[in-house]
């Protein structure tokens, strides 16, 4: 199992939310992510500490 997030964080999903992330199996995880990817801008290039350092 992975911890996915339902809302990106680079679509301003917070990381450390309690209701945001669920868990997938891997393959569910990887067609989530594809999908999601492929139907927005791409992702941006931004680090865990990055986005926490926005925050602030």
């Amino acid at each position: 199992m992975e911890v996915d997030h339902i809302e990106r964080i680079a679509d301003s999903g917070h990381p450390l939310e309690e209701s945001n992330p669920k868990t997938l199996c891997a393959d569910c995880h990887n067609e989530k992510t594809v999908a999601e990817n492929s139907a927005r801008d791409p992702v941006p290039n931004v680090t865990l500490t990055d986005y926490l350092d926005l925050e602030s």
